[in-house]
């Protein structure tokens, strides 16, 4: 985004579009709102829906596009590892609060999920999925 700015700076004094700088405007804010704009595009919520949109893939390009891109796209890795912890860490407490004829089937759901979670988050859930 900085080069493209440049560019445009710099393309200033010989031709200007009123286009160009429309889209580099909505290009800048749209890049500044990454972060909302992924977590509305992946729902996390519900753990069963872990295996259509798998957060271990999902996390692991907002990770390298960070490194990459820069703090915008960090700032949307880190608001997607929190929501995936705190809705992982919610169904676990769901499943520990469900009745006991109806936990199995809660913790077969919670130990598939698992396989599509990125490698930090499996092995500590695993322990609290088989403390259930």
């Amino acid at each position: 985004m900085d080069v493209l700015s440049r560019v445009e700076r710099e393309l200033t004094g010989y031709c200007s579009s009123e286009d160009v700088t429309k889209k580099i405007k909505a290009l800048s804010e749209r890049l500044a709102n990454i972060d909302t704009e992924i977590s509305k595009q992946y729902n996390f919520t519900d753990v069963h829906n872990y295996s259509i949109n798998p957060p271990k893939y999902i996390l692991a390009k907002l990770k390298m596009a960070a490194s990459q891109c820069g703090a915008n796209y960090s700032k949307a890795y880190t608001r997607m590892f929190e929501t995936i912890r705190q809705n992982f860490t919610s169904a676990i407490e769901n499943a520990r609060d469900t009745p006991l004829g109806e936990r199995a089937v809660k913790i077969h759901s919670l130990s598939y999920a698992l396989q599509f979670l990125p490698e930090e988050f499996q092995n500590s859930f695993k322990l609290n999925v088989d403390d259930l």
